[in-house]
């Protein structure tokens, strides 16, 4: 994924020529907005732990609880995963710290505008199926 968003990187910050269907050119700056996955690859990519939220802060204890809770800090966790020159057992203390799995520069990273907690999107298909499907099943 690196590799294939890393045009994204130069052209999000300054921009590229794009012509809209009228045939005026515009500078547009396109960013990475949606991650549309699955949940075990969107726990992957959001550097959480499994059974925990995506987007948010909310302990694993209540999940479910009608409550507002903060969005997960992006800018801490990008602290923590540029804590990797400072030794591999501070860097694991950091990412623990900002509760987050010690992974090697994510593909996100570097993306400009871009927040991966507001970019993951509900994995509909298997809440669908897990909900009512083996409900009305069961």
């Amino acid at each position: 994924m690196a590799q294939i968003l890393a045009p994204l990187k130069e052209a999000g910050k300054t921009g590229i020529p794009m012509t809209s269907s009228d045939g005026v050119t515009h500078r547009g700056h396109p960013i990475y907005t949606k991650f549309v996955r699955d949940y075990p690859e969107q726990v992957l990519v959001t550097v959480v732990k499994t059974g925990e939220c995506l987007t948010c802060e909310v302990p694993r204890d209540e999940l479910g609880v009608d409550r507002d809770f903060p969005l997960c800090d992006l800018k801490a966790i990008l602290e923590g995963l540029n804590s990797l020159d400072e030794g591999p057992t501070i860097y694991m203390q950091v990412c623990a710290d900002a509760g987050i799995k010690p992974i090697y520069h994510p593909f996100w990273e570097g993306l400009p505008y871009t927040n991966i907690y507001r970019a993951i999107s509900p994995d509909i298909l298997h809440q669908l199926y897990q909900g009512v499907i083996k409900h009305l099943i069961a």
